[in-house]
């Protein structure tokens, strides 16, 4: 069952400004409702593990976070599901930003989202 609108404005900014930018692009409130929910989950992984939030994390803990869904057990196509949602949030910050360095996190998250894990620690460190 999805969350009503009203509880979603009580979600930290990120959280929110996710919901405005993916109602702009046209996403499904359910599909609205299960981004929240990963990046909710995305957002306390990296305050746990890295003492990080949403606007400091980078594509290393991206891969991170994509090792602990592997390792978590759960199907690999939820994990992609995760994952392509996570990068629709940095995509769409991007967009609505025009920020270079925002747009090169995507980028970077976006071509790792297939690669294996042993492909993702042979980028450019930066």
């Amino acid at each position: 069952m999805a969350l009503s609108t009203d509880a979603w404005t009580h979600d930290p900014e990120m959280m929110r400004e996710f919901v405005a930018l993916a109602t702009v692009e046209g996403l499904r409130p359910s599909s609205l409702d299960q981004g929240r929910g990963v990046l909710l989950r995305y957002s306390q992984f990296l305050k746990e593990r890295f003492i990080l939030d949403l606007t400091t994390a980078n594509w290393k803990e991206f891969a991170a976070y994509k090792a602990h869904l592997v390792q978590s057990g759960i199907a690999r196509t939820t994990a992609r599901g995760y994952v392509s949602y996570i990068i629709t949030f940095y995509r769409l910050r991007a967009q609505a930003m025009q920020d270079p360095q925002l747009l090169e996190v995507f980028t970077k998250l976006k071509a790792n989202r297939d690669a294996p894990q042993g492909e993702i620690r042979k980028m450019d460190p930066n």
